[in-house]
């Protein structure tokens, strides 16, 4: 059947009525006309008209809408980062310990000394007290929540085992990409030795958390446990603590000894002198390939922010390993403060989005 005269897209038979020429229309790949614009484009764009107007009529509107921009939407912004990281037990436990440290540091600061002794600060009795308080409240809510810990030691425990049962059938481990912080695309696999010290680690952890669990409960009246055995208790298990931090940096040293002789083999090779147009890589086997060879930068951020964090906490669990301690309250505070502060910095950017 031929399609009707006038129909779109036919030309009109010759004598029939036609009205003036029309103009050519450029030719489209649908048969449909054009859509006409959008209501709510067209109120959007006369909005921002409007707005433009207000703008040029009253300057004062542009310095309030740029200021609401760069300082209520980025407290939004700030608010919301907070909340994924108050989501974690370990950010959370950072935050508390962070908090906790300052405060005692505060008010350590705040005690009278022959220094200062006439400081309005320092003769502001109450606003010291309630700083050393509200530290204890903080330092016992850490502890509290940690009394769950032996789940989290749990679950480590079980994905070093996937790890390792993975590498001995030559099988990837789905889960050792989100295990840890310390494991990386970018680093050679596991060397008995790493896997050693994570062991021991892991058995560390687990007699801190059961004796602190233990003189925590017996401490509040909960466990009846003689005051002797609470101390024994609390020092053992510092000295658990001080084995992890130990061995962490330990493996922190080995890591960094593996990694650079890894990629010590890997220039050897003399890959290295060749173009990356030679290779014949992809843009993402590219980027792997320099990551191998060179290394990633923010994995050289992690490394050193691991020492440091460690290195704080070091003399920490040095001094309540030992029955009469080592350092003063105010170093224990600084120390605490740091190690903190730098692994709330870590936890920060991991959780930024």
């Amino acid at each position: 059947m031929d399609t009707p005269p006038g129909f779109p897209g036919e030309p009109p038979p010759e004598g029939s009525l036609q009205g003036p020429p029309l103009e050519p229309t450029p030719k489209s790949d649908s048969p449909h006309p054009p859509e006409p614009p959008s209501p709510l484009s067209a109120a959007s764009e006369a909005q921002g008209e409007t707005k433009g107007q207000c703008y040029r009529r009253y300057p004062i509107l542009r310095s309030l809408d740029r200021t609401f921009e760069k300082y209520v939407l980025r407290t939004d912004h700030h608010i919301h980062h907070l909340n994924r990281l108050l989501a974690s037990s370990s950010s959370l436990d950072l935050i508390l310990g962070s908090t906790s440290y300052a405060l005692s540091l505060l008010s350590h600061l705040l005690t009278p000394s022959p220094s200062t002794p006439n400081s309005p600060l320092v003769r502001s009795k109450t606003l010291r007290t309630s700083f050393a308080k509200l530290a204890s409240l903080l330092s016992e809510t850490r502890i509290t929540l940690r009394l769950f810990g032996l789940v989290g030691i749990y679950i480590w425990a079980r994905t070093e085992y996937n790890k390792y049962t993975c590498q001995k059938e030559g099988e990837p481990s789905s889960s050792s990409s989100s295990s840890s912080s310390s494991s990386s695309s970018s680093s050679p696999p596991t060397d008995p030795l790493t896997r050693s010290i994570t062991l021991t680690q892991i058995a560390s952890g687990l007699v801190f958390q059961t004796l602190e669990n233990l003189a925590y409960l017996g401490d509040k009246g909960i466990l009846p446990l003689p005051p002797h055995r609470r101390a024994n208790y609390w020092l053992y298990s510092s000295r658990a603590w001080a084995l992890h931090v130990s061995l962490e940096l330990v493996r922190l040293a080995r890591e960094r000894y593996r990694d650079g002789d890894y990629r010590s083999a890997q220039i050897g090779e003399g890959e290295v002198k060749k173009s990356l147009e030679e290779t014949g890589l992809n843009g993402s086997e590219q980027l792997r390939y320099r990551r191998r060879i060179a290394g990633s930068t923010e994995e050289e951020k992690r490394w050193w922010r691991e020492v440091k964090v460690n290195g704080a906490f070091a003399p920490m669990t040095v001094h309540y390993s030992l029955e009469q301690g080592l350092l003063g309250e105010r170093v224990l505070a600084m120390c605490g403060v740091l190690g903190s502060v730098w692994g709330l910095k870590g936890a920060w950017a991991r959780t930024a989005q």
